[in-house]
């Protein structure tokens, strides 16, 4: 199921695609802003800085199931298959 996610309202609407993903999560809508990828326990998996339209983090080497995506302050579970 290919479905994109919404962070925020429509004034500031950032698009986190596919969710579930097998490979590449896309973020679009955001730039400048930084991002953090944890694991259901916090540990922090990937972090950095969203610096073109359409971001692409590269999910293919950790094991399948649930992360928190924090970008700025709002926050998205996406489901790793």
């Amino acid at each position: 199921m290919n479905t994109s996610r919404k962070l925020d309202s429509k004034e500031n609407l950032i698009l986190c695609y596919p969710n579930p993903t097998k490979d590449i999560l896309t973020i679009s809508g955001s730039m400048n802003e930084s991002f953090s990828l944890t694991n259901l326990t916090g540990e922090k998996i990937l972090s950095g800085i969203i610096d073109e339209s359409e971001y692409n983090i590269h999910l293919q080497e950790l094991p399948n199931g649930i992360y928190l995506l924090r970008i700025g302050n709002k926050q998205q579970k996406i489901l790793k298959q």
